[in-house]
């Protein structure tokens, strides 16, 4: 993770570096004039599931060498709708076998498509895969989308069934869909409305109805091959209709698989804090490949950000430049808005951050000036409301003896 204030740049990342001295985890840098923070190491992930993960032939396939190692951990935590305390990868895999058999006794079968349209959850990401053990396919996107945007989606996806964020949208979606082309509607959050859609034509479900409704069907045979079309990924559509991209299976193993980040890849018994949309591509694999290495995934959202990162100290985030500019925004809102001294003081460390340190410093000589950096450093990420992991502030006190 990086993150830039003014000038300065306080980098974290997992990936060692090369011909610098390690003390406790910290390095500074004269030629970059950075201080990076190397985490404590962290087994990699074991031989048995590596070689499982490259033999599978679906997504849904890697959840075998996951619960094998590690069914009993922590795998999703979604605080704001009533799953603060987390279910394990066990749990999340009886979830979506039940969606899963629900999906076929409701008329789904393998190639059809069902259209999603929700912003990121526990619920969304059991649906994602009680759909794709079937084969079946989703078509994605927010809540947010104007409603013929979702129609055209729906449309030109082919789909068969919906499923809606609340009931809020599924009332905005009535007027544009045609009920007869609808064999049933999901609604991920919250209770159903009195009312039933379509003037009661087509059946409509809660999340726990729709869960209930399933078994854990640990003898279901389909066969999903690396070629089957997994998801359709939309544009936005700000230069027209929106353009769908169809993504197999194959597309996305082939990233869980060869995607490697060194150090900073996702390992168990990290914290992943996921802020980015479910229908992003980057975010969604990088949840599949979190997962599949024993990760556990914390849901956020834009308004429990901060306070999130505070709560859960992730070990790694996604996200975009908008994100890492609103979190600089924040908290450069606080020094500016503070008193004179503080004012200098960041003022100080800008300056001194461009500047350079030389590493000798730190191991032989003017150590008066190292320590005195130091001190400044700690109390600026003191102030930055627990962004970082407390690990940091014990590295820059060992430093400071």
């Amino acid at each position: 993770m990086a993150f830039t204030i003014g000038h300065a740049r306080l980098e974290l990342r997992g990936r060692r570096l090369a011909n610098h001295r390690r003390r406790n985890g910290f390095v500074v840098r004269s030629s970059v004039s950075k201080v990076a923070y190397l985490p404590p190491e962290t087994p990699p992930a074991s031989v048995p599931l590596e070689k499982h993960l490259a033999q599978c032939e679906s997504i849904n396939e890697i959840w075998k060498g996951v619960l094998d190692e590690f069914g009993d951990s922590i795998a999703l935590v979604d605080p704001l709708r009533g799953h603060e305390e987390g279910i394990s990868f066990t749990q999340f895999e009886q979830l979506y076998k039940k969606c899963a058999s629900t999906l076929r006794k409701l008329g789904m079968s393998k190639g059809q498509c069902m259209s999603v349209f929700s912003e990121n959850s526990l619920n969304w990401l059991v649906l994602d895969q009680g759909l794709l053990r079937n084969g079946m396919i989703n078509s994605v996107r927010g809540s947010a989308a104007p409603a013929l945007e979702l129609e055209f989606i729906f449309q030109d996806s082919e789909s068969v069934a919906l499923a809606v964020q609340d009931v809020k949208l599924l009332k905005k979606l009535e007027s544009v869909l045609n009920p007869a082309e609808v064999k049933f509607v999901l609604i991920l959050q919250g209770a159903k409305s009195a009312e039933s859609a379509f003037d009661g034509s087509v059946p409509v479900y809660s999340f726990e109805e729709f869960i209930g409704l399933g078994e854990e069907d640990e003898n279901h045979d389909t066969t999903v091959k690396k070629s089957d079309v997994a998801t359709i990924l939309y544009t936005s559509g700000t230069t027209g209709k929106p353009k769908g991209v169809p993504l197999t299976h194959g597309n996305i193993l082939h990233q869980i698989v060869n995607v490697r980040l060194g150090e900073a890849h996702p390992r168990p018994e990290g914290v992943f804090v996921s802020i980015l949309p479910c229908w992003h591509i980057f975010e969604r694999t990088i949840e599949y490949i979190s997962l599949a290495y024993g990760t556990r995934m914390v849901y956020s959202s834009i308004k429990s950000f901060r306070d999130d990162l505070a709560k859960y100290q992730p070990t790694h985030l996604v996200g975009v430049p908008r994100l890492f500019e609103s979190l600089y925004g924040a908290v450069n809102s606080k020094f500016t808005s503070g008193s004179a001294f503080k004012k200098l003081l960041v003022q100080y460390l800008v300056q001194a951050s461009g500047s350079g340190i030389d590493e000798k410093s730190i191991d032989y000589g003017n150590t008066q000036l190292i320590r005195s950096l130091l001190g400044s450093l700690q109390n600026l990420l003191l102030r930055l409301e627990g962004m970082y992991k407390a690990e940091i502030r014990n590295q820059l006190t060992f430093l400071k003896r």
